[in-house]
């Protein structure tokens, strides 16, 4: 019957079920303490992708959600701050200034020259053939 039109939508049907309150807490409560989207479906016994589904249909479950990952994501953020202030942990400090200022504390830097000079200047890593022992990589500067 091709080209008949039977009042259903092409593909497969998405039979989502709705999820119960006891299952919406059991959601909440496993992304509230830090889990992923992956491992919370799997605790309530549906796919990651069947919760997307479902989030992408329902607003409220979407909000509910988005909160309970903004408070797993506050208790790290905090934790960080302690890390990073405390002054003996500077990976931390990295981490904090690499998410809270990118522009200034990103990876990736240009420098130049001089001050002043437009001519970028190109760091370039030489690391050792593989040997016995380990070696630090040498750095060569190079101006373009």
């Amino acid at each position: 019957m091709s080209g008949v039109r039977t009042g259903r939508p092409n593909g497969r049907p998405r039979g989502l079920t709705p999820l119960t309150p006891e299952q919406i807490e059991q959601l909440v409560g496993s992304l509230t303490v830090g889990a992923g989207l992956a491992l919370a479906a799997k605790v309530i016994g549906i796919s990651r992708s069947g919760l997307r589904n479902l989030m992408n249909d329902n607003e409220a479950l979407r909000e509910r959600i988005d909160d309970a990952r903004a408070i797993a994501d506050d208790v790290v953020e905090k934790t960080l701050y302690k890390l990073a202030t405390d002054g003996k942990n500077p990976l931390a400090c990295l981490a904090w200034l690499h998410n809270r200022r990118p522009l200034e504390w990103r990876q990736r830097r240009e420098f130049f020259d001089a001050p002043g000079s437009s001519e970028p200047v190109q760091i370039v890593f030489k690391f050792p053939e593989s040997s016995q022992q380990p070696q630090q990589p040498q750095a060569e500067v190079q101006v373009q």
